[in-house]
């Protein structure tokens, strides 16, 4: 789960990006793994 406002958006470096609404203090966290919500892959 993101804990930061972000956009996904065109990348100029390849496709799309996710990027930060506004800058991220350096420190600040931004994803937490949140059960429910985000999937868990094993490596099989």
């Amino acid at each position: 789960m993101m804990l930061i406002r972000t956009r996904v958006a065109p990348s100029t470096i390849h496709g799309m990006g996710l990027f930060t609404v506004e800058p991220a203090v350096k420190g600040t966290p931004i994803w937490r793994f949140e059960p429910g919500f985000d999937h868990d892959f094993s490596p099989e």
